[in-house]
């Protein structure tokens, strides 16, 4: 691992990364998307604290104001 890749690697690991996916579903497509889910377990096993939020935008019960208040409940309890 280069110098840039492991100083990078302990910057997000002092960070909370909130990983939103905001995806088209269909009926046969699993409920988590399989992008989302590899770029989750890469952020964890590298010790980040992931925070995920995953939305269907195609959803009749998506609620925008509620997205974003979730949005805001993640990052809120992130040290500084």
């Amino acid at each position: 691992m280069s110098p840039q890749t492991q100083l990078a690697a302990s910057e997000l690991q002092a960070r909370a990364v909130v990983l939103v996916d905001f995806y088209w579903t269909r009926d046969k497509d699993p409920r988590v998307p399989l992008g989302h889910g590899s770029l989750y377990t890469t952020l964890k096993k590298a010790g980040v604290d992931v925070r995920p939020l995953i939305k269907a935008v195609n959803e009749s019960e998506l609620d925008p104001a509620a997205t974003a208040r979730h949005i805001l409940t993640l990052v809120g309890d992130v040290p500084r």
